[in-house]
């Protein structure tokens, strides 16, 4: 099986990837430091004799790039039919926060993308309270977007004015509401 682990070079991260590499798993692994990572890779490759590689963030801040995450509107307020998706969606959300602060001054660009209704097999066929967003509509939002500090992006635009009010919808009325 193939695993990525983000943060692998220490902790619990280093752990479940020492784990998978016993247990036989393909690893690319991610973390902060580049000698750490190196040093893990080449570790768990002799050990374990499994495909293993690994990148840094190191070489994000110091040479450029992007990263860039996509979320989903449903972040904004956890709802009874969505309440595991939104709490995953709000916690990657938090993760690239705290990216975006982590790379601030270095050439790295951070940016999260809170997307709406896309076109995709999961919405064919269903009736949706709006417009879906053509994936490659979104691609071309994203890739313009590129080497740009943008920080958080709602796609289409107009989800910010649709979450904001669910947002702040008084509890009593939220929880009325089949949305």
């Amino acid at each position: 099986m193939n695993t990525v682990i983000v943060g692998a070079s220490a902790g619990l991260g280093r752990a479940i990837a020492e784990r998978l590499a016993a247990d036989g798993h393909a690893l690319y692994l991610i973390a902060s430091d580049a000698q750490d990572i190196e040093a893990l890779v080449a570790d768990l490759g002799i050990r374990f004799s499994i495909k293993v590689s690994g990148e840094s963030l190191d070489h994000l801040q110091a040479g450029g790039g992007n990263l860039v995450g996509a979320g989903s509107v449903s972040s904004s307020r956890g709802r009874r039919t969505n309440s595991v998706y939104a709490a995953a969606k709000s916690g990657l959300e938090t993760y690239f926060a705290a990216m975006r602060h982590y790379m601030a001054g270095s050439r790295c660009r951070v940016q999260f993308y809170r997307l709406g209704y896309i076109q995709t097999r999961m919405t064919f066929g269903q009736r949706l309270m709006f417009p879906a967003l053509k994936p490659e509509q979104g691609a071309d939002a994203i890739v313009k977007n590129l080497g740009r500090d943008l920080g958080a992006v709602y796609l289409p635009w107009w989800w910010w004015g649709i979450t904001t009010i669910i947002r702040f919808l008084p509890w009593p009325i939220f929880k009325r509401l089949n949305i």
